[in-house]
């Protein structure tokens, strides 16, 4: 029996298109890749952060990660084989495991849920001073106070609150038991469980003292954040007498029940602008780039000086001796007002560019650091709204910035302390579909550095591909 010609004519012809639209070896990498970093539907990021599988899709990455990413170098930092840090503790696996919720209403959820949320709260006041403890103080009560304090000491010690109930070392604990191919980490065990308890515990509460105030205003300020009141929270960092912060598990969101007074005490200080709110992170690049000399005047003399000897076209052009920062994914500001208390400090002029993608984050960004009370920062910083990644590149090289921020959008896994949906929405694959666009910014930042300038590059994440 022949065929129907048209049966065979079409069949030959949807053969030839199945054949012209099998995926060659480009196309499927493209669609794998297009697989790995598209944007997870509303119902899987529901059921990832439900499962925990953020918890167990981290503590798998970074332990496959060389230990240089996590081990600190120094192990004989802990003496308990592998147990956790000597200075936490955590409760029993049968309270710290997550009671199932299934067969609950929405309703009893939510009221174990509150529960728990008053069993956290008491046991935290237990842990801390009262508030009527401060103001026993104030009224004079020296001893009294005294000897509250060093109670509080004693019961503070060696007790911090995990963030997610400890989860992390839960998830770490199985993972080291449950996986064969972690033998190499059994000899570091320790070091890893640190790492991972560390991202357990809040962030603690940090500021400065801004620059340029005067030695009258530094020292009332050292004298009250010395004082029997707040010493028990915070005190100076080891490098910088004028960078506080706290200890004992002080953090934001714990503040206000911990220690109101202080509270009271940063929010004034802070809208007359003489302390600023800043995490130790955010103030490093600027507070570096400063020790190393990059905002003092001599080295823009000196550049000056050097500019005129040279026979160089390009540092002919270098004619005076403005300090010019641009600062390219600038919200929330805290770096480009950092870098603006330094200028206004010198007594040559200087510029800040501080530029953002998003239009209503640099309104905001305007609006704070024109409230920060900074000397001359409305003259001082200037404001620009593009693609940090196509920023214009000047085209003299005597317009081109001396110093250049690059604090760069990320995943953000290095701020899990201070935002708690952090690691349970967490993927791989958010840091890998950004890496892009970090590597366009960095270019456009060192096409837009002059001449014998620096470029500080920064992320919020932990990643080395980051």
């Amino acid at each position: 029996m022949t065929k129907n010609p048209l049966a065979a004519a079409r069949s030959g012809k949807s053969s030839a298109t199945r054949a012209r639209k099998e995926p060659t070896a480009r196309n499927e990498l493209q669609q794998e890749a297009h697989q790995q970093f598209k944007t997870p539907s509303r119902a899987e990021q529901l059921w990832h952060k439900r499962s925990g599988g953020g918890f167990v899709l981290f503590v798998e990455y970074y332990c496959g990660q060389p230990p240089s990413v996590i081990v600190s170098g120094n192990t004989d930092r802990q003496k308990n084989d592998g147990g956790l840090p000597a200075n936490i503790t955590t409760k029993t696996d049968a309270t710290t495991a997550e009671t199932p919720t299934k067969g609950m209403s929405r309703a009893a959820q939510r009221r174990r849920k509150k529960r728990k949320r008053d069993n956290r709260e008491q046991e935290d006041n237990r842990e801390i001073i009262s508030t009527d403890g401060c103001r026993e103080k104030e009224e004079g009560s020296v001893s009294i106070i005294e000897g509250k304090t060093k109670n509080m000491i004693r019961r503070d010690e060696g007790t911090h609150r995990l963030l997610h109930n400890g989860q992390l070392i839960h998830v770490l604990k199985s993972y080291m038991d449950n996986n064969e191919s972690a033998s190499k980490m059994k000899a570091l065990g320790a070091e890893y469980e640190a790492f991972f308890t560390a991202l357990s515990k809040p962030l603690p509460l940090t500021f400065r003292l801004r620059r340029g105030l005067n030695d009258t205003q530094v020292e009332t300020l050292h004298q009250e954040l010395g004082s029997l009141k707040f010493s028990s929270h915070v005190r100076p960092t080891n490098f910088d007498a004028n960078i506080f912060h706290a200890y004992r598990g002080l953090d934001k969101s714990s503040l206000p029940r911990v220690c109101p007074a202080l509270k009271d005490f940063l929010n004034q200080h802070s809208q007359d602008g003489t302390i600023a709110r800043q995490e130790l992170g955010s103030m490093l690049p600027v507070w570096l780039l400063d020790k190393m000399g990059f905002f003092c005047q001599n080295r823009q003399d000196k550049r000056k000086q050097n500019s005129t000897l040279s026979s160089s076209p390009s540092s002919s052009l270098l004619s005076d001796s403005i300090i010019r920062v641009l600062d390219m994914c600038a919200s929330p500001g805290s770096k480009s007002l950092q870098a603006a208390e330094l200028i206004a400090e010198l007594p040559c002029q200087g510029r800040v560019r501080a530029n953002d993608i998003n239009e209503s984050r640099l309104k905001t960004l305007q609006e704070a650091i024109h409230r920060s009370g900074v000397k001359q920062v409305d003259q001082i910083v200037r404001y620009v709204n593009v693609d940090a990644s196509a920023y214009p590149i000047p085209k003299k090289e005597s317009k081109k910035y001396q110093i250049v921020l690059c604090d760069v959008p990320c995943s953000g896994d290095g701020t899990a302390r201070k935002d708690r949906h952090i690691i349970p929405n967490w993927f791989p694959r958010i840091g890998n579909s950004l890496h892009s666009i970090q590597v366009r910014i960095l270019i456009r930042a060192l096409e837009c550095v002059a001449v014998d300038g620096v470029v500080s590059y920064s992320t919020c994440s932990l990643n080395p591909v980051e």
